[in-house]
């Protein structure tokens, strides 16, 4: 399986290279652009790094990705985005797939969703800033922002027991490899 990273609208990597200025990658591989729920509870928004071999040197890649809480309590991983990927991208790319509906927001970049998902609120990330959230509302977000958290720190624990990958594609691989795993779980 390859998840070669090609931009929109470029034929091959070397194209892709050369158009510096556009943002948005398009993964070949099908499970990251597969069709998604239309209702989510909760969407925690996660940055991974992935060492990668470059020259003589290890740069860091920066990998986002999500992961969705259904009304009835089952999570989906809903996708992988390259670093260049600004929270508005993800969450268009998301609507593009089929999310007409998040509850809340877990990220850094929580407000760039409003513009797709105005209903959205943001879990905020201290405690006095979830008031707001009914008590039934409130431990479901927390139960969810916290498996969100065991995954990304289990991925994160076996991404440096490897150690850096031999090339983006390697690195990429690796991910979605382990997202998808983490997918069959739930």
């Amino acid at each position: 399986m390859s998840t070669a990273h090609i931009l929109h609208g470029q034929t091959n990597a070397n194209d892709a290279t050369a158009a510096a200025g556009c943002m948005w990658w398009a993964p070949s591989d099908t499970w990251l652009t597969k069709p998604l729920c239309r209702r989510y509870t909760f969407a925690a928004l996660k940055t991974l790094r992935l060492p990668v071999c470059h020259r003589d040197s290890v740069k860091h890649l920066h990998w986002h990705w999500a992961l969705g809480l259904l009304k009835q309590g089952q999570y989906e991983v809903l996708g992988a985005w390259p670093g260049e990927a600004m929270s508005a991208l993800v969450a268009s790319d998301l609507h593009r797939r089929g999310v007409v509906h998040i509850g809340a927001v877990s990220s850094e970049g929580a407000a760039d969703f409003a513009s797709r998902y105005p209903e959205t609120a943001s879990w905020p990330s201290s405690d006095e800033d979830v008031q707001g959230f009914g008590a039934g509302r409130r431990a479901a977000l927390q139960a969810a922002a916290a498996t969100a958290e065991r995954l990304q720190a289990s991925i994160a624990r076996t991404i440096k027991r490897r150690g850096p990958f031999a090339d983006e594609s390697a690195a990429s691989d690796y991910l979605v490899q382990a997202l998808q795993k983490a997918d069959r779980r739930f």
